[in-house]
């Protein structure tokens, strides 16, 4: 059989003889797994990236994974804050959190700015207001304010709509450093807890 992969003929046979768990007497709600094998974890050591990903009916979860040596040759797995994504008719897109009633948008000077949130999620932010007039390609600054939160924003306006009451839509397109990225990442993963708290696995998670 042809083999349509990026790994070699001695990887994918180590992959394919992943040994067993060890048997550590371990709690059931503390699984641990345990590698003899050096040239599987030097295989994985060598991944740019790696995931565990949670398939639900409405969405899937995808949290990076962390390889931890606590002893020699004994992997530990860290999961670090999962992206989100909703399954939509045009395919998969990140989750939105919509109508975030405690949420509101501060200027610098930490004066609130007269737009409703109509929803967030790590790549983007769809606004409405009655008064102001912002334009396409125009870079938007704000801060995320609500109970507990404080996390600048930064985007390009790229899309907008006039509704029937006369309000206007923007949508942002938001460009965040890493830091800012991963603060609002946990927070909308803890919104998405509380909207869905069956796959609240929060207690398990960590950063890296």
């Amino acid at each position: 059989m042809k083999r349509n992969n990026h790994l070699s003929d001695q990887e994918l046979d180590m992959l394919l003889n992943f040994p067993e768990p060890v048997n550590t007497n371990l709690p059931d709600d503390d699984y641990q797994i345990e590698l003899n094998n050096s040239q599987l974890i030097a295989l994985l050591n060598k991944a740019n990236s790696l995931f565990i990903e949670a398939n639900f009916e409405q969405h899937n979860l995808r949290f990076p994974l962390y390889l931890a040596h606590d002893m020699p040759d004994v992997i530990s797995p860290r999961l670090g804050i999962p992206e989100i994504y909703e399954h939509a008719t045009a395919g998969q897109r990140l989750w939105r959190l919509d109508n975030p009633t405690d949420l509101e948008l501060l200027n610098s000077n930490g004066e609130t700015l007269p737009f409703e949130i109509i929803n967030i999620s790590v790549s983007g932010l769809l606004i409405r207001d009655h008064m102001l007039t912002l334009n396409l390609g125009e870079r938007f600054d704000g801060i995320l304010s609500g109970f507990g939160i404080y996390i600048p924003l930064t985007g390009v306006i790229v899309r907008s709509k006039k509704r029937k009451n006369k309000s206007q839509e923007w949508a942002i397109r938001l460009t965040l450093d890493s830091n800012v990225h991963e603060k609002l990442q946990e927070y909308i993963y803890q919104q998405h807890q509380v909207k869905y708290p069956t796959t609240d696995i929060t207690a398990d998670v960590e950063s890296p």
